[in-house]
């Protein structure tokens, strides 16, 4: 998922009609993810053309994401874990990833609840309770940066009716940490200078495994598309 770490090592770019296709050297890429370091397999294959030694290229590449699948609730305490002395708190006891129609789909059990400060004493606005949350995040990509935008699918509390007060204010604070969050690992200005992220979409390559499928352009020098093929 760390789209920044993949192009940094496998850059990728536009093709012409004489252009050869190639499977890139599968490697294992070690992501961080706050304090995670999550293996992720990568294979790929790219399009290029060499002129004046420089390689114009066009590729894909698909990142199997099953480590996060299994560290799920460590990934998503990095991405939606919030703690304020007055005011919201939220914390991810449980949770899933998988695919939904390109996006990223998170399901989880969350625990929330407000308090205020009054008086320099801490007052409970909204009692702790567990929620249960589907998101889904679909990537918005430009040629430099990469962010999710989430839409709240299903939001219900475990113990009751949800509370009118929750409702509107949850749902926005989800997406707020989703996209600061997202931008912190992925900050504007990470992708490699000479490289453009052309998409990145979100799969299940069967037994409910999750992969991130993601196609960039670049152009860059021949002897870097040498190692990337590992014929040096």
């Amino acid at each position: 998922m760390a789209v920044a770490a993949l192009l940094s090592l496998w850059p990728i770019s536009a093709w012409a009609a004489a252009a050869t296709t190639t499977a890139l050297a599968p490697r294992t890429l070690s992501l961080p993810i706050g304090r995670l370091q999550l293996p992720v397999p990568v294979t790929g294959d790219v399009r290029y053309r060499i002129r004046d030694g420089q390689a114009e290229m066009d590729g894909r590449i698909a990142a199997d994401l099953a480590e996060f699948q299994q560290q799920a609730p460590a990934v998503l305490a990095v991405l939606l874990d919030h703690r304020q002395p007055c005011g919201d708190r939220l914390s991810v006891r449980d949770g899933h990833l998988g695919a939904r129609t390109a996006a990223l789909l998170v399901v989880a059990t969350i625990d929330y609840g407000r308090t205020a400060c009054i008086g320099g004493q801490e007052l409970k606005i909204l009692p702790r309770s567990q929620y249960e949350i589907e998101l889904l995040l679909h990537p918005v990509v430009s040629a430099r940066s990469l962010r999710m935008r989430s839409e709240v699918l299903r939001l219900v509390r475990r113990d009751g009716p949800l509370p009118v007060a929750v409702d509107a204010p949850l749902r926005q604070m989800l997406a707020r940490l989703v996209d600061e969050r997202i931008g912190e690992l992925f900050p504007s200005g990470t992708v490699p200078p000479d490289l453009a992220l052309k998409s990145l979409s979100f799969t299940d390559a069967g037994t409910g495994r999750l992969v991130a499928r993601i196609e960039a352009a670049g152009v860059v020098p021949q002897s870097a598309l040498e190692r990337l093929l590992d014929r040096r």
